[in-house]
């Protein structure tokens, strides 16, 4: 039989083979027949050239023994998560970020106590030095909801207890909004700030469109961001 006919690891290019759950299949007017799988280990958009069978004899081997693996298959942290730190995050991301942190995600060759990690989840917590940023694409839900009187919300610790925005794909040019010391500064006490859409449109003018599809946050010292939504006018930050 031809190599392509098999499953044979051993393939002229870079054609792999993945295990997937058949979920339907319809048959479409235009396209035809068309398959619907679940379980793929794929990047978005990659094509699937062609299918097998699951044969369980062949493909299927519940007795192997999975060596270091087995030790740590059911390893997982106990995640304290703060009710008014995960109120934060939209209420469908809340399971999923506590899931996220059970599995670890520190590189599994540091064990330094002392030493404080980050991990990047639906654009929240992101960290860095002093005067340098770490961008986000803004979600469509921020995007729709900058209107006038709406005030972007940052939660966040810094060294100086200062935080801003960077808007560096502004029509308008490179713009930072809300720096500490200006005549219009952000509304901050050094764990929360905010900073309103006039704020913003004052440097970026009043058409959203022309603001870039990137926010990035920024301080005069080190930093680390835990959110970023929209909500009403501003009162208070105390």
């Amino acid at each position: 039989m031809g190599v392509f006919a098999t499953r044979s690891p051993f393939r002229p290019n870079d054609i792999g083979l993945s295990c997937v759950k058949l979920e339907r299949v319809v048959l479409d007017e235009k396209n035809g027949p068309m398959l619907y799988v679940a379980g793929v280990d794929l990047m978005d958009q990659t094509p699937i050239y062609d299918i097998k069978p699951y044969i369980p004899f062949t493909d299927s081997h519940p007795d192997a023994k999975g060596g270091f693996s087995d030790a740590v298959r059911d390893y997982a942290l106990e995640v304290e998560f703060p009710s008014h730190l995960l109120a934060h995050f939209p209420e469908e991301k809340r399971e999923a970020v506590i899931y996220v942190l059970q599995q670890d995600p520190r590189p599994a060759y540091q064990r330094d106590e002392t030493r404080r990690y980050g991990v990047d989840f639906a654009g929240f917590a992101t960290k860095a030095g002093a005067w340098s940023q770490d961008g986000f694409d803004m979600p469509q839900e921020i995007i729709d909801a900058l209107v006038p009187g709406a005030v972007v919300e940052v939660t966040y610790s810094s060294e100086t207890g200062n935080m801003w925005l960077v808007m560096p794909d502004s029509t308008a040019g490179w713009m930072r909004v809300g720096q500490a010391g200006t005549e219009d500064p952000a509304l901050c006490n050094g764990t929360y700030a905010q900073i309103t859409y006039e704020q913003l449109a004052a440097l970026c003018t009043d058409d959203v469109s022309t603001w870039g599809s990137t926010m990035q946050c920024e301080a005069d010292g080190a930093w680390e961001v835990y959110g970023v939504w929209v909500s009403t006018p501003a009162t208070s930050a105390e």
